[in-house]
């Protein structure tokens, strides 16, 4: 886990409320939208290649350094626990730090029943 990779994050949350271009919600799996267009990729891109010390294989067609916006009001219930068929994956919080008013937001990692393979959940702080 790599925390704290944008030195200013509140002015990148800025750029990218001011400047993305939103999606219609079409059905998916996950609440929320996506942006159309891509936000410091290549910043991100660097900071994986530093994580992974090796340079990563972006594939095309895929929401890399996209933006999704989700409002507290979007509850989808289609929403799931589902595994994402990559070597890594990357997810960029840019929301207010907010756990005092908002306990349990972000992202849980789960034990698969099958096969019984960890995987980590964040501490709470």
């Amino acid at each position: 886990m790599v925390e704290n990779i944008y030195p200013d994050p509140y002015t990148v949350r800025k750029d990218i409320i001011e400047n993305a271009v939103w999606e219609h919600r079409i059905k998916r799996t996950y609440s929320g939208t996506n942006s159309m267009n891509a936000f410091h990729a290549d910043y991100i891109k660097k900071v994986i290649q530093v994580a992974l010390g090796k340079t990563p294989i972006i594939l095309k067609n895929t929401l890399f350094g996209h933006a999704r916006m989700t409002p507290e009001t979007d509850k989808d219930p289609e929403a799931y626990i589902h595994v994402d068929p990559a070597e890594w994956a990357a997810i960029i919080y840019l929301n207010p730090n907010d756990e005092q008013l908002h306990p349990g937001n972000g992202t849980a990692i789960w034990r698969n029943k099958e096969t019984g393979s960890v995987f980590h959940e964040p501490e709470r702080t």
